[in-house]
This record gives structure tokens, sequence and C-alpha cells, in this order.
């Protein structure tokens, strides 16, 4: 659902809504921190009746202030006040839990609307609050996901899992998760508990041979992607798997096979760009440097959104001399993907080739610090 502002512009309801809790958030803020300052000062000097004062104030301009209820709760332990104390503490209790069902209802509109990182920092304070029931949990397990925060993730929805080990949605997530982080091991047994649940499935049978593949184990992913091939899926799908068999082949040290597999790929579908990268990059080395770049383009057109084709475009471009069309082609790619250190590292080479030794310095830093960070996720030296 989109809502529109004074000057015609249109944006997701969900931000409306986060835009007026954290304008309340920080007007309860700014109001109440002197009181919350003066109230623990009395307390600490064991002004207690001061204390109760301020926060009695702090509550009729902010009733459902967590904060003010628990700790005029502790003020009227402290004098003795015990059953007036435990009614303070409920009341803590229950904002809290209003404030987390207010958040619950934002998180789920804005999954909605797939802001997955907005929407797992939302359901991550409300589950502070208070614990989060399974419905929202699982939104934030899947969220966690999408936003790509694949450790929280992996941690979130083995919880739920033990809960509903069934829930197949749940373990695909999980499964994706594990393959990123590299624990192969463990994404294949959940990659084969899918495949018991839904043998047919075209997407659990492309995520199996990728784990495969992942492990080195080429002959046996080929395998998965032939089946895949002789399966109802849709054209991008079989796309994908012959780009698989390609890289598969690869490996194996097959270039001619590699190559058709590839160009079977890019048949089915033009803007695969994982065909389109590894093709170019085959008939470069084949002193291909014109198809390449033509296979690239005509990716780009049905890929625009792809880091990789920028990225290859870039490499080839630079391979050829061309620092500036490198240049530009290699910002296309950070900018769509910021995270991966080689994108970084041939930037600042082209950089370097134009003499900009300051910029190439600061992308050469940056490709450092992303590939440490890499390696560090990943267990390596």
């Amino acid at each position: 659902m989109l809502q529109e502002n004074n000057r015609g512009l249109r944006y997701p309801a969900g931000w409306v809504i986060l835009a007026m809790l954290l304008g309340s958030v920080i007007a309860m803020a700014q109001q109440t921190e002197d009181g919350f300052t003066r109230a623990r000062s009395l307390m600490g000097s064991g002004e207690l009746d001061g204390a109760a004062a301020v926060l009695r104030e702090i509550l009729s301009e902010v009733p459902d202030s967590g904060e003010a209820h628990r700790l005029l709760a502790d003020v009227l332990e402290q004098q003795g006040r015990v059953d007036e104390a435990r009614a303070e503490r409920r009341a803590a209790y229950d904002a809290g839990t209003r404030q987390a069902a207010m958040l619950h209802l934002l998180g789920r509109d804005l999954i909605s609307e797939r802001a997955y990182g907005l929407a797992a920092r939302v359901l991550e304070q409300a589950d502070a609050l208070e614990p989060l029931p399974f419905g929202p949990r699982r939104g934030l397990a899947l969220a966690l996901a999408q936003a790509e925060r694949y450790q929280d993730a992996v941690t979130q929805l083995s919880v739920l899992l033990a809960l509903a080990p069934d829930d197949l949605a749940l373990r695909t997530a999980r499964t994706r998760a594990q393959v990123v982080l590299g624990h192969e091991q463990a994404a294949l047994a959940d990659v084969e508990f899918l495949l018991r649940a839904q043998p047919e499935d075209v997407e659990h049978q492309l995520l199996h041979g990728k784990i495969l593949a992942r492990m080195g184990r080429y002959s046996e992913a080929i395998l998965v992607f032939e089946k895949v091939l002789t399966l109802k899926a849709a054209s991008d799908q079989l796309s994908i798997a012959q780009a698989d068999i390609g890289s598969a082949r690869g490996q194996m040290g097959d270039a001619d096979a590699a190559e058709k597999a590839y160009r079977a790929a890019l048949s089915l579908d033009p803007g695969n760009a994982i065909a389109a990268a590894n093709l170019a990059d085959l008939l470069t080395d084949g002193n291909g440097e014109q198809e390449a770049e033509r296979i690239l383009r005509t990716a780009m057109t049905r890929s625009p959104h792809a880091s990789l084709l920028y990225y290859h475009l870039g490499k080839l471009q630079l391979s050829q001399g061309k620092a500036e069309s490198a240049e530009a082609n290699l910002r296309a790619a950070v900018k769509r993907n910021p995270g991966n250190p080689r994108y970084h590292y041939q930037l600042a080479l082209a950089l370097h080739r134009q003499d900009k030794i300051e910029e190439a310095e600061k992308e050469m830093a940056l490709h450092k610090k992303l590939l440490d960070r890499y390696r560090s996720r990943s267990g390596m030296e």
C-alpha cells in the first residue's frame, strides 16, 4: 500500500508508520530525558518523594513509558508501598506489551512492502520489549534472511524449526543462508529434507545441485541439474540449470562442454547474468572479445540490476586498455553491490591506470577491508 504526501511523492505506508513511531519515540525522549535524570538523582540521594513526583509528572505526559513505571515501582518498593509497587510493575509490563504489539504490526507491513532490513530492526525492537510469539518471530527470521543477515537468520530459523520442523519455507530460507555462510554439510541435510517432502520441486533440486557443486561433487551436481531439465520447469529455471551445468563442467576442466551449456542457458534466457559473465570469460580467453562484449551488453538490457555484468564488462574493457570506460562500468557494479571485494579491486586498477592514485588507494583499502571481513565470516585464515 502506498501513500502520497503534499508534494505528490508516493512512498510505502509502512514507512509512514515507522516515521510516526520514530517521531513519537524521539519526542518522548526529548521530553523525559531531563526528568529521568532528575528522578535518578533524587533516588540516589534518598529523596524518594521528590523522585516519585517527577516520575508521576513524566507519566502524565507519556502514560506508556515503561521505564517511568519501572522506576516508580522501585521508589514505591523502597517506601514500603508494596501493593502500589506491584501495580506499577504490571503497568510497565502492559506498556511494553502495547508497544510490542504495535511493532509487530509495523514489522508485518514492512515485510509486505519488502523493506526487509527495516522490518528486521523493528521486530528485534519488539523482541527486546517482549519475547516474540511464533508468527512475528517467523517474520523476523525470514526478514533477516532477505536482508542478508545470514548468521542472525540461521539462529532464528533454527529456533523456529525446532518447534515446526515441517515448515518448508523456514527450512528453505535456512538452507540458502547456510550456503552463503559456507555451511555446506548442514545445507545438504536441510535440502535433502526438502526433497523428501517435495521430490519434484525445481527450486529445491537447483539448490541441491548448487550445494553439491559447492562441495566439489561436480559429477553429482550435473546429474541433479540434468534432472531439472526433464522436469516441468519455467524457462528461467531451465536456463539456471544449464548455467550451473556450465559452471560444473568448467570446474572439471571441460571448457567446450561449459561453453555449450552457457550458450544453451542464454538461448533460454538472454538475461542470465551468470551464464553471460562466464561465457564472456571463456570467449575472452579465446580471443572472442567482441562477442563477449555483445553477450554482456545484451544481458545488461535484460538484467540491468545485475552487478556481475557490469563487473565483467569493466574487467574486459580494462584488459583492452579502456580504463575510463572500465571505471564507469566498475562504478556501476560497486553501486549495485558495494559489498563485493573483487569489484573494488578492479575499480582500483582502473583508477590507477588513469593516475587517480588517491581514489585508487581508497578502493584498494575497501577491497582489503571487505576481504578480511569475508575471511573472518568464512573461518578462513
